[in-house]
């Protein structure tokens, strides 16, 4: 698609978006990729973008456009995307040797020397690149050097000019995306979904994570008005869900609560989901979480990732473990679904710490199969983590594997398929780590999990047979002569790990208020209207005694860490 802001534009800059593991669902719309044609846009360029997961015409279009470009941004994270991108650069020099070609994305954010292993591309951008790509797209337009401009590593002369990267820049500077000239309507999904963010970064320090690596604990929000702004013009073309995609959409509770009042105000009728830490959601008053509910909110996706208070500490989670069922149960009961996901296989895990990540889980799905939903991930060791935990090979002596070639980095096992050998995890422990992740615990505690084998009607009504023998495995961690999982292997084909594709209709959503919680063998709601404002004081539902938490015991608090991280 070709956009422009000006009746005589500068110059023609396209943005290729490469296709990741195939297949993929759902398809959200490329929100990095619009940020930048925006910013081009609004500097007087004309952008072609081009998604190569839904056109099927991608490559023709790119051919078709390329004679003309100024140059031609790829934007790419590890795995396969890094490989098709890869690939079309070496398409693109085949046919305009002369074109520059620019990567941005995770992978040169967090590889921008790897970039240059590779003779196709002359430059590199790390961060977010709406903010430096006009000026990108000038110096090329003027014929001149990169030399100065932040963020931007290039190829000049036969050596690389590295510039700072300073840290994320505020993304209340970004022009706000005109939705209607990216054709933000292909990309609604069925019962009218679309993807958001309304920040950036996060104040968090995981240390498995990748935004954590790349700028620690940094985040930043649009402010409410602008949020809402969006969601009012991407409803009157078409959209009637939001996921909000940012990594902490709740670290700045009071932000949350003025866009929660204006989507009232304005009397929009919209559903939208979000994620946010424990910590945060945890700050939020009842008053608060009532209006998130009232507002649209209908699922929290939290990460939990552990059961073990130690595991939990040792990647920086900075959350009491213990505090995790109430603080769960809070939004459950005013109608709030969460999502909770949990890793397996993060390094030093026990038998033992596997046992209390799962009777975690179990104690968060007695509180109803459709108020809790999980999603199950495998810890991937990364390269260029932050730390000796995330860099798992240097802790195993794997000298030779601390700097990986670029050909090494675009084949890294980063998929959630079954792996030869997990080589950061103990061998006396990886057996029963592959039972429970690969078989027992999606079996046992994901719902719909039967829909995965709709291919294979007859063994999915075999496997809901064996479901009650998952879930007394996984209750009282017996995991020995594993036939089950063996047949599987045999007959079946690999479980999955999540079984919501989060775009589901508006009827599967939890009643505003919920006063009744069963266990998960028997769920029931019991529905009512929902409080009016000032009829609660304190937000509690009338009748309901006011919620206690529990002490926090067998935890100290991390060092260097602060109380208040940035944004809160």
């Amino acid at each position: 698609m070709r956009m422009k802001l000006v009746d005589e534009p500068k110059g023609l800059v396209i943005l290729v978006f490469p296709k990741l593991q195939d297949p993929q669902w759902p398809l959200w719309s490329p929100l990095d990729i619009f940020a930048i044609a925006s910013s081009l846009m609004h500097a007087g360029y004309e952008v072609c973008a081009i998604d190569d997961r839904v056109d099927p015409e991608a490559r023709a279009k790119l051919a078709r456009d390329l004679p003309g470009a100024l140059f031609v941004g790829i934007g790419t994270k590890f795995g396969d995307q890094l490989r098709n991108a890869l690939a079309i650069a070496q398409e693109i020099k085949a046919a305009r040797p002369d074109v520059p070609i620019v990567m941005g994305g995770w992978f040169p954010s967090l590889f921008p020397d790897s970039v240059f292993e590779s003779p196709h591309f002359d430059i590199a951008i790390v961060g977010p690149g709406d903010f430096c790509a006009p000026e990108v797209a000038d110096r090329l337009l003027a014929g001149e050097g990169m030399e100065g401009v932040t963020g931007v590593y290039a190829r000049e002369n036969g050596a690389i000019v590295r510039n700072p990267k300073g840290h994320l820049p505020d993304i209340r500077k970004t022009v706000a995306i005109p939705w209607a000239k990216v054709g933000i309507r292909h990309f609604i999904l069925q019962h009218g979904w679309i993807n958001l963010f309304t920040s950036r970064g996060c104040p968090g320090e995981c240390n498995f994570c990748a935004i954590y690596c790349l700028d620690p604990r940094r985040w930043t929000a649009l402010p409410a008005e602008r949020v809402v702004d969006d969601m009012e013009a991407l409803q009157g073309l078409g959209a009637r869900a939001f996921k909000v995609m940012d990594t902490d959409y709740c670290a700045d509770v009071r932000r949350v609560e003025a866009i929660s009042r204006l989507i009232l105000e304005r009397g929009l009728r919209v559903r939208y989901e979000v994620l946010g830490r424990q910590k945060n959601l945890r700050a939020m008053t009842d008053e608060q979480v009532r209006l998130l509910r009232k507002s649209g909110c209908t699922e929290i996706e939290m990460g939990v990732e552990a059961g073990s208070q130690r595991l939990s500490d040792l990647i920086r989670k900075n959350l009491q473990v213990n505090e995790t069922a109430e603080t769960v149960r809070r939004f459950v009961t005013y109608g709030i679904r969460i999502k909770a996901n949990f890793m397996f296989g993060i390094p030093t895990e026990t038998e033992e710490d596997l046992n209390e990540t799962l009777d975690l889980m179990n104690e968060l799905l007695d509180l109803g199969h459709d108020a809790v939903r999980f999603q199950m991930f495998r810890y991937t060791p990364v390269p260029g983590g932050d730390s000796a935990v995330d860099d798992v090979w240097k802790e195993l002596s794997r000298e030779d594997q601390q700097e990986l070639s670029l050909k090494e980095l675009a084949d890294f096992p980063v998929t959630d398929m079954e792996p030869d050998r997990m080589f950061w995890i103990d061998e006396s422990y990886e057996p029963v780590l592959r039972r429970v992740y690969y078989f027992y615990a999606p079996l046992a505690l994901l719902i719909d999990v039967d829909k995965a084998f709709a291919d294979k009607p007859l063994w999915a009504r075999f496997l809901m047979l064996l479901r009650p023998l998952a879930r007394w495995r996984i209750r009282r961690h017996f995991y020995r002569f594993p036939f089950e999982k063996w047949l599987n292997d045999r007959f079946g084909h690999p479980m999955p790990h999540a079984t919501d594709d989060g775009i589901g209709p508006h009827e599967e959503v939890l009643p505003e208020n919920r006063d009744h919680i069963e266990t998960f063998m028997g769920d029931t709601f019991n529905p009512r209207p929902p409080l009016e404002p000032g009829v609660s004081g304190n937000g509690t539902l009338p009748g309901a005694p006011s919620p206690k938490r529990p002490k926090r015991e067998g935890s100290r608090p991390l060092e260097g860490a602060s109380s208040t991280p940035p944004g809160e």
